[in-house]
């Protein structure tokens, strides 16, 4: 199934519109809303199969495409199935839903420690940050791995994520402050 997962993945990239510039040695995606889904549906597939040694993988590998600035834009139609405001929604908010899913999915402690890498990511990376219900989301998924995780070492892990979030939340928060004035 890895293999395949990454067949699929290689074979998109050049659909998706992603080159390398040679000079910076870097990548360019075209920002269509199909190119950024195609690119992503491997490893939103991958957390769905609750296999925990493919999610971690694909955890992490979702956590490099935040860190890299891969998520932008907007994906169209219902992120949450009791929502009943279908408004074009950030790229962001499916992945956060995605990583989310997976605490809920798979009790194994690496997955867990995958699961907090990648919220912080998201949380953190100053290019289309999670907003509302999604950082909401978030926050809630460290702290329940705070909370029920049995791995004294993950119970570290999630504090030290949410004050982490907490921080660069407030910081955020100040920026705004100050180029309002």
């Amino acid at each position: 199934l890895i293999a395949h997962i990454e067949k699929v993945s290689i074979d998109n990239l050049s659909d998706v519109g992603v080159v390398s510039d040679n000079k910076k040695n870097s990548f360019e995606l075209n920002e269509t809303e199909d190119s950024i889904l195609t690119l992503f549906q491997p490893f939103i597939l991958a957390c769905e199969t609750k296999v925990p040694k493919i999610v971690e993988t694909a955890l992490d590998c979702l956590q490099q495409l935040i860190n890299q600035g891969f998520v932008r834009g907007t994906v169209r139609g219902n992120l949450y199935i009791n929502s009943e405001n279908p408004k074009p929604r950030p790229h962001i908010d499916l992945v956060v839903h995605s990583i989310c899913e997976c605490f809920e999915d798979i009790p194994d402690d690496g997955v867990q420690i995958s699961i907090l890498k990648a919220l912080l990511a998201a949380v953190s990376v100053e290019k289309n940050p999670v907003h509302e219900a999604s950082l909401v989301n978030a926050v809630r998924t460290c702290y329940n791995i705070h909370l029920v995780s049995r791995n004294p070492n993950n119970q570290k892990v999630a504090k030290n994520t949410l004050v982490q979030m907490i921080q660069t939340i407030l910081k955020r928060f100040e920026i705004e402050a100050q180029e309002q004035n």
